[in-house]
């Protein structure tokens, strides 16, 4: 089972069809950071999601929403904490 799968299975309960449907598939780590990028309809239940991350991944401490861009010599996504 996917990540998109754990967390559409985590979430059933407390997001729509829609937006279950636009959960992203995927994720970046740095250290014990998830980075996530989100549709724009999900903006509103980002920190059920967050916590959904955070629960399905116990090492993880922080979860971070990808603003869209890469910035530094270390190219590392601009983000903001959920």
């Amino acid at each position: 089972m996917g990540f998109k799968e754990k967390l559409k299975e985590h979430l059933k309960d407390k997001l729509s069809e829609e937006e279950l449907s636009v959960l992203p598939r995927g994720f970046q780590t740095l250290g014990k950071i998830i980075i996530l990028k989100l549709n724009p309809k999900l903006n509103e239940k980002k920190k059920e999601i967050g916590g959904a991350c955070l629960e399905l991944f116990p090492k993880i401490k922080s979860i971070y929403l990808n603003r869209g861009r890469i910035v530094g010599s270390f190219r590392k996504p601009e983000k903001i904490e959920l």
